[in-house]
């Protein structure tokens, strides 16, 4: 289940919704609004989709590994036995799979850790970094959308009556 779920570093987040909100504010404000109805509804449909992929990228869980019972030992891996190979964090005292790394700034274990992200005040692991590619592509194609639509914007505004 989707879950909300903010990292150490929630401040940043938050910083980069004002970052994407407050120019998109004004441009369906002023530029969309005076070219029409087809682009507030692409400017709309553009904007809402990388809030979208954005929010989704930054408030689910990347991956991270709950901490185990410490009354419990580590299970002791044979060689030649079926199964992965968990290795015990010294950092966190989990039991990790393989590829799974310890974040040192969210202090946790992440199942193939992408990377820790400032921009989204967490770490990109397996599970949420489908939604952080989903973001940046959407927000490529929106700063296609904004640039495109303030030089139409500009050109109408600049052509004689």
């Amino acid at each position: 289940p989707l879950t909300f779920f903010t990292g150490p570093d929630f401040p940043c987040m938050l910083f980069t919704y004002a970052l994407i909100c407050t120019p998109t504010f004004f441009f369906i404000k002023d530029v969309c609004a005076a070219l029409g109805a087809w682009a507030l509804v692409v400017g709309s449909i553009s904007s809402a989709s990388v809030i979208l992929a954005f929010t989704l990228a930054a408030c689910s869980d990347p991956g991270i590994i709950p901490p185990r019972d410490p009354d419990l030992e580590a299970p002791v891996w044979v060689p030649g036995s079926p199964g992965p190979r968990m290795t015990l964090c010294t950092h966190c005292n989990v039991l990790r799979p393989p590829r799974a790394i310890h974040c040192h700034d969210c202090k946790v274990c992440v199942l193939e850790l992408d990377h820790h992200c400032p921009w989204t005040g967490k770490c990109i692991g397996k599970r949420n970094l489908f939604f952080f590619h989903a973001f940046l592509c959407l927000l490529c194609s929106h700063l296609g959308v904004v640039l495109l639509g303030t030089i139409v914007w500009m050109s109408m505004r600049s052509t004689p009556s």
